[in-house]
């Protein structure tokens, strides 16, 4: 900053006088502009600074807890329902879960392929369904049994596993129209 403070004095000095011999009167204009831009290159640094310091006093680090809602889990028997069931189609993404999006008529239960599972795990159901209708996501156990949660739009639940076998996951709409539900399942 000196040598830029020097090197403009220089040129200034220079134009204002053509040489660098000064009369009296150019030198009171030599030196006002000379201490001008001093002062302006100062004030530029020292506001420089500032910014810096203000930036750095004002990183503000946030960090968001997304709490996950705990849905109920209902229970139903094998053989107990009262929707028609369909099996839907599957984007396989890989071998322990895939992705589906299903147009669910009214009171149908549209559900995978079997797949294995071991007790002990768990299967992760993921579902975007209308906001303004209640569909019905789960898995089908071994044994028949329906376990599902209840919810509009996006779902996310947890199923543990207490057998091993073939389980299947369904999306069941029991309004009146269609509804249409993407969503994605992960064995683990």
């Amino acid at each position: 900053m000196v040598w830029t403070i020097k090197l403009t004095f220089a040129v200034l000095l220079t134009s204002l006088t053509g040489s660098m011999v000064c009369r009296s009167r150019d030198f009171g204009e030599l030196v006002f502009v000379a201490v001008s831009s001093i002062i302006v290159c100062a004030a530029s640094a020292g506001m420089a600074g500032q910014y810096k310091n203000f930036y750095q006093a004002s990183v503000v680090e946030e960090v968001e807890n997304m709490d996950i809602m705990e849905l109920e889990e209902f229970e139903e028997a094998p053989g107990t329902g009262t929707s028609v069931e369909e099996e839907g189609e599957l984007q396989e993404m890989a071998r322990s879960g895939a992705m589906f999006t299903w147009t669910v008529s009214g009171n149908v239960l549209r559900k995978t392929p079997e797949f294995d599972a071991k007790a002990g795990g768990c299967i992760k159901v993921t579902a975007a369904a209308p906001v303004d209708k209640y569909v019905n996501v789960g898995i089908i156990e071994p044994d028949g049994t329906k376990r599902y949660v209840r919810e509009k739009g996006d779902i996310y639940h947890e199923f543990v596993l207490d057998q091993t076998g073939k389980y299947r996951v369904f999306v069941e709409n029991k309004n009146a129209g269609a509804v249409d539900v993407e969503g994605s399942y992960i064995v683990r």
